[in-house]
């Protein structure tokens, strides 16, 4: 539909974009930086009828739906014990660095899948989903690239 535009150098490429899409999609719109590359990961949250909210942690992007390779656990979770539920990833030692590619900053991931299940575990009686994908884990940081938040149906 022409809603993303990338590689916006310069104002005029800007206002070009916006021109074009105001056309096709109205007036609204957000601009952001581009996010660095980084390990794409998933950290998403469903309320379950029996469980309640139920988090789920996994490789992100694409290799969520080709790896089948997911941990799920019942919030809230300290640091310590989201970064062993990483670890039971088979494809976590992506996170460690291959083939030349810089590490990942496991405590950052950890600290936000923590904080994420803090904030589930304190709200988790009004959500009905929470998803992140992708949370981008860069050598130092991470960045929540996409997010979507629902409110539990009564």
């Amino acid at each position: 539909m022409g809603g993303v535009v990338l590689g916006l150098g310069d104002e005029t490429a800007l206002l070009a974009a916006y021109q074009t899409m105001s056309k096709a999609l109205g007036p609204r719109v957000l601009v952001q930086e581009t996010a660095q590359s980084g390990i794409e990961m998933l950290v998403g949250m469903k309320n379950d009828v029996t469980f309640g909210p139920v988090m789920t942690v996994a490789m992100g992007g694409v290799l969520v739906e080709v790896l089948n390779d997911a941990v799920t656990f019942v919030p809230p979770v300290s640091p310590d014990e989201a970064d062993a539920l990483v670890r039971t990833l088979r494809a976590s030692a992506l996170l460690d660095g291959v083939r030349g590619r810089p590490a990942g900053d496991r405590e950052a991931l950890s600290q936000t899948i923590s904080d994420l299940s803090q904030m589930v575990a304190a709200l988790g009686d009004l959500i009905g989903e929470c998803d992140v994908n992708p949370l981008l884990v860069h050598q130092k940081g991470v960045t929540a690239v996409d997010a979507l938040i629902t409110l539990l149906k009564s």
